[in-house]
């Protein structure tokens, strides 16, 4: 049936009329078809609204600095179906892809003649678990929406993770923090220790409730585990009750880093009670190596552009936080824009005064932001509006090539940032 990844990638856009559908059903029929590769691996669950990619990637580098096989699955990528799936430090290749999901299409079509259609995400997940297994040691999986009803909610973790809990995939999770928690809390197992972030207190009764109900430990940053910022903030020091970690630094930008390092150190500490042979000066080399692209990201030098892949209210604050430590002097441009779905009006309002210039556009994506309200956005919030967003970036690297205070920041949605580096980076190129 598939040959080339192009066929592939076809084949995932015809399932798009299934749009999301929430629940587990599909995938299990669909593992179970396949064998239950899931349950073969040793998996870290990661669920919650900001955070997960970052910390996924403090965990994962430091197991690459114990020369571990290590299996990632992210949500969502910023460069095609492949680079949902890593090993080690390399997507999924391309053939992979295509013998697997060859493999998997006579059973993809029994369930479509059955009326279970498999989304694209459940196949996308389902790809991941054939893949990893029997090629990792740990696979660190972040979940794609929510949690309990979130098709890799279908794994036996060993340990898992919310990092934070927030107003974020409202249409499908809920409008209040207490109905958007019941679904994070939803990857919490029997006996399965949870680490978390800080959270607010609503969230945090159904969590508690939640780990009562399973039996298990709850670990959490700001009681449990906490960090101490050295004087000049280019450090920070780990502290719990049964470790203290000194001079700890990050390449990855933001007090936010701060807390999701933390975070990744807890889990660190939990996986070596387990067993894992985990030691300080390599764990604390990983996340120092640990980079992700579209967090707070220098995509280019002379004038700086810098991608961040804020997408709600409090992944604006971090960031809004983050610009003014690192560039509290320059002249900053804001190029944002972002799905309909979203509460782009906070959002704006959150960044207001934080720039010298602001723009609103769009990009071509069903779900981002239309013409016509991203227009009523511009009046309401008194902001100027570029359609083309490539000529933005255009005319500020031909404007400040030679300004080293000039820093343009695009931001706003995931999805946005990813198209941005595509461009950026290939116009680099040439």
């Amino acid at each position: 049936m598939f040959q080339q990844m192009n066929e592939v990638e076809h084949f995932f856009k015809s399932r798009h009329p299934y749009g999301v559908k929430p629940g587990l059903g599909r995938i299990r029929k669909l593992l179970k078809l396949l064998g239950n590769p899931e349950r073969n691996l040793q998996v870290v669950h990661i669920a919650g609204t900001n955070g997960k990619g970052s910390t996924l990637t403090f965990i994962k580098q430091v197991f690459i600095q114990h020369d571990y096989q290590v299996g990632t699955f992210v949500s969502p990528s910023l460069n095609g179906l492949c680079e949902h799936i890593y090993l080690n430090q390399s997507p999924i290749p391309p053939d992979q892809f295509v013998k697997i999901m060859d493999n998997m299409y006579p059973l993809i079509n029994k369930l479509d003649q059955d009326g279970d259609q498999p989304t694209e995400f459940e196949l996308l997940v389902a790809v991941m678990f054939v893949y990893f297994s029997n090629k990792t040691d740990i696979v660190i999986v972040e979940a794609g929406m929510g949690g309990l009803e979130d098709s890799t909610n279908c794994l036996s973790p060993m340990l898992t993770i919310i990092t934070n809990i927030g107003k974020d995939h409202r249409l499908f999770l809920g409008e209040t923090i207490a109905s958007i928690a019941q679904h994070k809390a939803g990857i919490i197992k029997k006996e399965i220790p949870l680490i978390t972030g800080a959270l607010q207190q609503e969230a945090l009764d159904i969590v508690q409730k939640k780990v009562k109900e399973n039996n298990t430990v709850l670990y959490q940053y700001g009681e449990d585990f906490q960090s101490v910022l050295s004087p000049n903030q280019s450090s920070f020091r780990f502290v719990s009750d049964q470790l203290a970690i000194p001079h700890i630094q990050l390449s990855m930008f933001g007090s936010h880093q701060v807390s999701n390092a933390c975070i990744a150190i807890m889990a660190l500490a939990q996986l070596k009670e387990m067993g894992w042979p985990i030691e300080i000066d390599k764990m604390k080399e990983g996340l120092r190596e640990a980079q992700l692209p579209g967090r707070f990201e220098s995509i280019h030098q002379n004038p700086r552009i810098i991608l961040d892949g804020a997408h709600n209210v409090e992944g604006i604050k971090a960031f809004i936080q983050t610009v003014q430590q690192r560039f509290p002097n320059d002249k900053k441009h804001v190029l944002f824009a972002g799905f309909q779905d979203k509460p782009l009006q906070k959002m704006i309002v959150e960044m207001e005064g934080a720039f010298d210039r602001f723009t609103l556009t769009t990009f071509s994506h069903e779900r981002a932001v239309s013409n016509n309200k991203l227009y009523q956005l511009a009046h309401n919030m008194n902001k100027s509006v570029e359609l083309n967003w490539e000529k933005v970036i255009i005319d500020h690297i031909k404007e400040y090539h030679d300004k080293e205070d000039h820093v343009l920041f695009i931001t706003g949605s995931l999805h946005f940032i990813s198209v941005a580096r595509a461009y950026i980076l290939k116009m680099s190129d040439s």
